[in-house]
């Protein structure tokens, strides 16, 4: 290490001993830190961002130390500043560099142990905390680091034993493992004695090479006869001590996968390690831009001159995946240092993200390249909305907004210049249009709700039609907007044609387990859903949104419980025990019937109300 804190400290005391009271132009102080809008100015040099502004100060023989800049000459060493981890261990594991210079793009690693996911990840620097809003990665600042990551407990995994169950995968997007004990349980930890089970399932592209345990020793490689290679189960008994499995995947397709950059200002890194993949399988990738760079742009080449669709990893800006086609292909990246500021300034009750490089630097500045559009995600409180949604430049002046098609979405071109984006929410007042739908009507609070939150719409302009059935590709659709319509390939049922406005959101569903057929591989989208098929829909979508499905009554009180057909029993015990479903005046559950459009609308309101809050 060439630097340690405690050579800047005595380097600090000696500096600051020789400087004479009221210090000047050599060995002076600098004081007033500019604001990120501002434009930053020194001895008549103008730089357009606090990035470029502070690494000219540093190249220059300033420190920044107390909030004040403070020269300490030419000859001082920027050199390696640490970088230390904080974490629970026994709730996850945090690795990375340990040492970086300052202006340099860092890329951790963070993985939650089973039952545990991230809860906030924070940098310790200059005396202060910074959350950065990527889990992952940061600019390292030109001083020594603290990353603090948390985690916490999700709601659906049980940890009441004594001693831990862990499984680390490579590559962690490969597959996924869990841990269950006798009665099926979703578990993180067990008693000595108790008998528990590993599955493994391996993601599509990937095949399962190794399976090793601290306890067991091999458990499973890809020479065991007999065995598959894309699904593991393995069950034994806990012993007295934490047990770590070890799961090694590999990805051979008949289709080579190259990496290609413009010039040396970055790295792409193939996730796993892969060089080839299949017809379908999905290759995710990572693109690290060096120091002062950001990336311009990512394209997939195929080998027939045409090109992939990518798509871009929610949690990680820089981090890319695509299916496969049946072609070689060739990824390749370009990258920029011609960009400016993007400074989000965004009021009270809720939130608004661009889709822009973080900085790294600051939770809410980001960076945008000249002439592209910047897209921003708003996201308002429960109960508020967007009031206003401003954009000006370095200059103060005003800079285009509009609306984009996805509601509380947002766009405007980058200038060539900084920008600061403002956000206001207001108070929501819920109204609905529908002549069919009356003031004293049960239902009226609940349509209001649904038309409001765009979960549901009318049948008419002005008509909602409460008493028409709901079918179930109705229901699919609005739990797939909710979700921001998100793309999945594959196979769908057959009487799902790719022309139907829910065909997206039935393979969608289909796909994680939310939505189950009929046999013959139907669907029977335009059917209508009964009560219990509406439970069972909403557990599911509970389940793949992590939210709690523990809440449980017995239906014995209700004269028709026996009606309840036992795959839906559990479903319909957990939405009566969260107050999603009630009986008729006659002690009925009835979940059989139909759900009206209005009962779906209270439904609906009561799931977001009881459960996803």
């Amino acid at each position: 290490m060439k630097k340690k804190l405690l050579s800047t400290l005595l380097v600090l005391a000696l500096v600051l001993a020789l400087l004479p009271t009221g210090a000047a132009a050599y060995g002076g102080i600098i004081n007033d830190q500019p604001k990120p809008w501002e434009i930053y100015e020194y001895d008549e040099t103008y730089f357009n961002s606090w990035n470029d502004y502070w690494q000219y100060m540093y190249q220059n023989g300033y420190i920044y130390y107390n909030g004040e800049w403070i020269y300490v000459g030419s000859d001082y060493d920027t050199g390696y500043y640490d970088i230390t981890y904080s974490y629970d261990y026994t709730e996850g594991y945090v690795s990375g560099p340990s040492s970086s210079d300052g202006g340099e793009w860092i890329s951790f690693s963070v993985v939650p142990r089973n039952g545990y996911e991230v809860d906030t990840v924070s940098v310790w620097s200059y005396g202060s905390y910074e959350t950065i809003s990527s889990t992952d990665s940061f600019w390292m600042p030109y001083s020594d680091v603290t990353v603090y990551v948390t985690f916490k407990q999700t709601d659906n995994v049980w940890d009441d034993g004594l001693y831990d169950l862990t499984c680390s995968i490579d590559p962690w997007r490969g597959a996924t493992a869990t841990f269950t004990d006798v009665n099926g349980r979703a578990i993180s930890s067990a008693d000595a004695g108790e008998s528990v089970t590993l599955t493994v399932s391996a993601a599509n592209g990937y095949k399962i090479d190794s399976v090793w345990s601290s306890a067991e020793g091999w458990v499973y490689n890809n020479n065991y006869w007999g065995y598959s290679d894309t699904y593991f189960t393995y069950t034994f008994t806990m012993p007295s001590n934490s047990v770590n499995f070890e799961v090694d995947l590999t990805s051979e397709g008949e289709y080579d996968i190259s990496t290609t950059t413009s010039g040396y200002y970055g790295t792409i890194t193939v996730s796993g390690g892969i060089t080839s993949a299949d017809k379908g399988d999905i290759v995710s990738f990572t693109v690290s831009p060096y120091n002062n760079y950001i990336v311009e742009d990512v394209t997939v080449y195929a080998d027939n001159w045409g090109t992939v669709t990518v798509y871009r990893d929610e949690k990680n800006w820089n981090s890319y995946y695509f299916y496969m086609p049946d072609s070689d292909v060739e990824i390749h990246a370009t990258y920029t240092n011609d960009y400016h500021e993007i400074t989000m300034d965004v009021g009270r009750n809720g939130t608004a993200v661009p889709q822009a490089q973080p900085s790294g630097y600051f939770g809410y500045v980001y960076y945008g390249i000249d002439g592209d559009s910047i897209y921003i995600d708003v996201t308002p409180d429960k109960g508020y909305q967007v009031k206003s949604i401003t954009a000006t430049d370095e200059l103060g002046r005003r800079v285009s907004v509009y609306e984009a098609v996805k509601e509380n979405q947002y766009y405007f071109t980058m200038p060539e210049s900084d920008v600061t984006v403002s956000v206001e929410f207001s108070y929501r007042i819920l109204t609905n249009p529908f002549t069919d739908v009356k003031t004293g009507d049960w239902f009226y609070d609940a349509v209001s709700y649904v038309y409001t939150e765009g979960l549901m719409t009318g049948t008419g302009t002005y008509t909602f039609s409460p008493s028409a059935p709901t079918s179930r590709a109705m229901l699919v659709t609005i739990l797939w907007r909710l979700q921001g319509e998100p793309y999945v390939s594959g196979s769908s049922f057959s009487d799902v044609k790719s022309s139907a406005y829910y065909y997206d959101a039935v393979r969608w569903a289909a796909r994680y387990g939310i939505v189950e057929g009929y046999e013959g591989n139907v669907f029977k989208p335009d059917d209508a859903i009964t009560r219990e098929q509406f439970a069972a829909i909403l557990y599911r979508y509970a389940e793949y949104c992590k939210y709690s499905t523990s809440a449980s009554t017995n239906l014995s009180a209700y004269k028709d419980n026996a009606k309840v057909s036992s795959w839906a029993g559990t479903a319909m015990k957990w939405a009566v025990a969260k107050g999603l479903f009630e009986g008729d005046n006659l002690g009925n559950l009835d979940p059989q019937g139909q759900t009206t459009r209005a009962a779906a609308a209270k439904l609906l309101m009561a799931f977001c109300e009881n459960v996803a809050s």
